[in-house]
């Protein structure tokens, strides 16, 4: 989230200085802010804004931003150090949530926004407190009871945990006489509040823009906490984002960070199967425990009778790899199918589908081979994907369809088969007529017959490879069936 108008009205306001603006323009965030000829050049919401000194004595005259201040030199350093100060104190803000420290984020945003402010986890124990509320509190454990004095009066104490958004609870008569408090949720599990003490129970609308800059480092925290209290493991990680599709950013760059990998490298993806049904479930995950340990550059998991492996290339030291993995795959009976390389860790779960579609097909056009690649199999994918859940009837044009219904009442002639021999042998009548074992006299019979039947245009480049794509998955639907 960007510094929004409205905040930085408010940043400035704090130095005795107001930012005069439009109606609706508070929400509207402030890009960059650059010197330009003795102003300020406000980039925001892709146009450039000047910011014009404003002594307050007559009314301002056209559109604009005026800043109302003593002097010229005054006012423009105070934007640009409202403007940079923002930056360095959200860096600082996001930091601390990444690192899991919920105190550093509340003195953080304590300090920056002078007011009093304390983070009560769901164990009711103060991660960070300031100001009034250490007056009152100190720094002990709070019972359940005592929470509750903070909402004393409120019937529907129990809903008030539910929330997602900054409320307003006035105190009625309490030690303080009204909060501003946030509740922080991770996976619908209630994780804390943020309180803050506030004179009145409306907020200035920059001050809101900047208190969500603090909701956000919270979620972060906790996210965090969660991730690393929870145990989750890398490999733990990386089921989620198979199965699901998704992981919470913040838990991947965790998990990435602890590896020492980075979300853009250099990654592919390897499914392995035993022959058969050599292994069952417990000595799969033994051997993926053996695998991971064997290759430090990989996370493996157990999934469908398979282990999925995710290999950083740009993590991998072993100048060995594909030599010392071919032998774990012969030593332990697997084969392997292997995705494409690919650049972004969360496009990982597709990659997964094709390093699987590699081994199944691998596995039909040369069951002999333990290692599949997927680009050597780009054919054959692109017949499955083109044929999708349609009979394979569908891909074949009307002019094919008449030449499998001759072919049907004129078995003798192969006329369906002479074509695609015809066109797998690159147009060469000599090489088609040893693959179909027939005389070169009678495969021009045949190819003078099919013209008759049909008119084919295979010199178009369409038409050529709509025929192949047909013809070859009906001859692998025939041989199929003929497998059954």
């Amino acid at each position: 989230m960007e510094l929004t108008v409205a905040a930085m009205d408010y940043l400035l306001q704090k130095t005795c200085r107001t930012l005069r603006r439009g109606c609706g323009a508070g929400s509207v965030p402030v890009e960059d802010l650059r010197l330009e000829e003795g102003s300020v050049l406000c980039v925001s919401g892709g146009e450039e804004r000047r910011l014009i000194l404003w002594t307050g004595e007559e009314e301002p005259v056209g559109p604009g931003w005026y800043l109302l201040c003593g002097d010229t030199a005054g006012g423009y350093s105070a934007v640009m150090s409202a403007f940079v100060g923002f930056h360095r104190w959200r860096s600082e803000l996001m930091g601390a949530g990444a690192g899991g420290d919920i105190a550093a984020v509340v003195d953080c945003a304590a300090r920056y926004l002078s007011l009093d402010m304390t983070f009560v986890d769901e164990s009711y124990r103060f991660q960070g407190i300031s100001g009034s509320f250490r007056n009152i509190y100190g720094s002990e454990q709070l019972s359940a009871e005592q929470v509750k004095g903070l909402f004393e009066n409120n019937p529907e104490f129990a809903r008030t945990f539910e929330g997602q958004e900054l409320r307003f609870y006035p105190g009625r008569g309490g030690p303080l006489p009204g909060v501003f408090y946030y509740n922080v949720h991770c996976d619908g599990v209630y994780c804390g509040r943020i309180l803050i003490s506030y004179p009145s129970d409306r907020l200035p609308e920059g001050l809101g823009d900047l208190i969500e800059q603090l909701m956000e480092a919270l979620n972060a925290c906790c996210r965090i906490r969660r991730y690393r209290s929870g145990g989750r493991k890398p490999h733990d990680v990386w089921r989620e984002l198979l199965e699901s599709g998704a992981v919470d950013s913040l838990v991947a760059g965790s998990m990435l960070m602890s590896l020492g990998w980075k979300e853009r490298q250099r990654y592919q993806v390897l499914c392995l199967r035993p022959l058969g049904y050599l292994y069952d479930g417990q000595t799969m995950k033994y051997l993926a425990a053996e695998l991971e340990g064997a290759f430090p550059a990989c996370i493996v998991v157990y999934r469908d009778n398979s282990l999925f492996c995710l290999h950083n290339l740009s993590r991998e030291e072993d100048g060995d790899f594909q030599g010392r993995f071919s032998y774990f795959l012969r030593e332990n009976l697997f084969k392997c199918g292997v995705s494409s390389d690919f650049g972004d860790f969360y496009e990982s779960r597709i990659y997964s589908v094709q390093a699987g579609e590699a081994l199944s097909l691998g596995e039909q056009r040369d069951p002999s081979l333990w290692r599949y690649e997927y680009a050597d199999y780009l054919y054959e994918a692109a017949l499955r994907h083109a044929r999708g859940p349609y009979p394979v009837e569908e891909l074949c044009s009307p002019t094919l369809l008449r030449l499998l219904e001759f072919d049907e009442a004129h078995p003798e002639l192969e006329l369906a088969e002479t074509l695609y021999q015809y066109i797998s042998c690159r147009f060469n009548a000599v090489q088609a007529a040893e693959q179909l074992h027939i005389h070169r006299t009678t495969f021009s019979h045949r190819m003078s017959r099919l013209q008759q039947v049909v008119k084919l245009h295979l010199e178009d480049p369409r038409e050529h490879l709509t025929v192949f794509l047909a013809l070859s998955a009906l001859r692998e639907e025939r041989q199929r069936r003929g497998n059954h």
